[in-house]
């Protein structure tokens, strides 16, 4: 749904859409998922990702900082799900700061 929205020029809420609900995997560690859906579904996550937020990995490894929550909100929910705990804290944190 994220690309879709992407394509028709409706920015803002294709990066709402990317970031929104997952599905439980049982380990909480996607290369660990056992099941051909939950394949399919971190797959295309990862290809709307990529799409909708070119700059993802800048945002993921610190290089760069999220311009405004729609950018933020999906940094925060990728944080949440690999347990990057210190850098959801860091995310929040320079947000309360500005």
């Amino acid at each position: 749904m994220a690309m879709a929205l992407h394509d028709q020029g409706k920015d803002v809420e294709a990066r709402r859409r990317a970031c929104g609900r997952r599905p439980q995997v049982s380990t909480g560690d996607p290369p660990r998922a056992d099941s051909t859906d939950l394949w399919i579904y971190h797959i295309l996550r990862r290809e709307a990702q990529a799409k909708v937020l070119p700059d993802f990995p800048a945002l993921m490894n610190g290089s760069a900082q999220p311009r405004d929550n729609d950018e933020r909100l999906p940094l925060l929910s990728e944080c949440q799900y690999r347990g990057l705990h210190a850098q959801w804290r860091a995310v929040v944190r320079r947000r309360l700061r500005q």
